[in-house]
């Protein structure tokens, strides 16, 4: 008995292997993103690409499919196999305001100086369709998307959480907001070519970033 349950589930575990999806999932955005992000960083290509990029070499399906691992934690943050945190998509307003502090118990508002914070944030991610901020002490990144987010969207958002908790680092006696403007900086300049380059290897049309069934939000005033 314990024999033939040890083919079946051999048997099962090849199978699952043996499938080659072209959609995006947490995990393959991991590997995929962290990828093209390690080659800009340390700068092995010159020959120029499109506009902004120099010329990548761009993950298969294929290729990603034998390095993906049948179980993985939901929503780690991995680069080539290091896990630098966690990211929670979909979040509420709330959850984020709550990680400038804790509102007053009496009023249920919070003071001026975390509105100030949490009002910057909303600045900085003004029009990318998705918010992110950084939970240092629980090392996840939260990230609340609006209502009209697609897969691309969502893409974004975890590329920015990925590439910040490798590369995010805070400047002497700079704050936390103005480490993430720095990364916000730079991947605005890259992430729509390589999102578009990515597109020409991957179906982007259909969404596997969220694993559950998340808040929407709607922000006004657009730029």
């Amino acid at each position: 008995m314990i024999f033939l349950l040890a083919i079946h589930l051999g048997t099962n575990y090849l199978a699952v292997r043996a499938v080659c999806m072209q959609t995006l999932n947490r995990q393959r955005a991991n590997l995929v993103f962290s990828s093209l992000l390690e080659q800009l960083a340390n700068g092995k290509t010159s020959d120029r690409g499109t506009k902004n990029l120099p010329r990548l070499v761009y993950p298969t399906p294929e290729g990603v499919r034998l390095q993906e691992k049948v179980f993985e934690r939901d929503g780690v943050l991995r680069w080539q196999g290091e896990v630098l945190g966690y990211c929670r998509l979909g979040v509420d307003l709330k959850s984020i305001l709550n990680c400038f502090g804790v509102p007053d118990q009496k009023t249920g508002s919070h003071s001026g100086s975390q509105m100030l914070q949490f009002s910057e944030l909303l600045g900085l991610f003004n029009g990318c369709g998705y918010i992110v901020w950084y939970d240092e002490p629980r090392r996840t990144f939260v990230v609340a998307l609006e209502e009209d987010a697609g897969p691309v969207t969502m893409l974004k958002a975890w590329m920015f959480a990925l590439y910040f908790a490798k590369f995010g680092e805070r400047k002497e006696d700079g704050s936390l907001i103005e480490a993430m403007k720095d990364t916000r900086s730079y991947l605005s300049q890259i992430e729509d070519d390589l999102i578009q380059n990515v597109g020409q290897k991957w179906d982007l049309d259909i969404s596997a970033m969220e694993t559950q069934s998340g808040t929407r939000i709607r922000m006004k005033n657009k730029r």
